[in-house]
C-alpha cells in the first residue's frame, strides 16, 4: 500500500521556518523534530524563509546553518 502525500498548512511551514530563524537550532534538528525530511524543510526556506530576511530578519543563511546546501559556516 502507497503512503499518503502529506500536506501541510502555511502556518506550519511558518512555524519550522520561524524555529531556524529565530533558534539557535539546525534544520535536521528542527525537520527531525517536525517529523520532515531536512530537504522538505529547505525547499519551504527557498519560499518562505528567504523572504523573511529581506523583510528584517538579521540572520541569513551563510552565517547560521552548517552542511545543507550552500548554507556554510563562513
Amino acid at each position: 500500500m502507497r503512503r499518503r502525500r502529506r500536506q501541510f498548512s502555511p502556518e506550519f511551514k511558518e512555524e519550522a521556518i520561524r524555529m531556524v530563524l529565530e533558534g539557535d537550532r539546525t534544520v535536521a534538528s528542527v525537520a527531525r523534530e517536525f517529523d520532515i525530511n531536512a530537504s522538505t524543510l529547505g525547499s519551504w526556506w527557498t519560499g518562505i524563509g528567504s523572504r523573511a530576511l529581506r523583510t528584517g530578519s538579521s540572520r541569513s543563511p551563510g552565517r547560521t546553518r552548517r552542511g545543507f546546501g550552500s548554507w556554510s559556516t563562513a
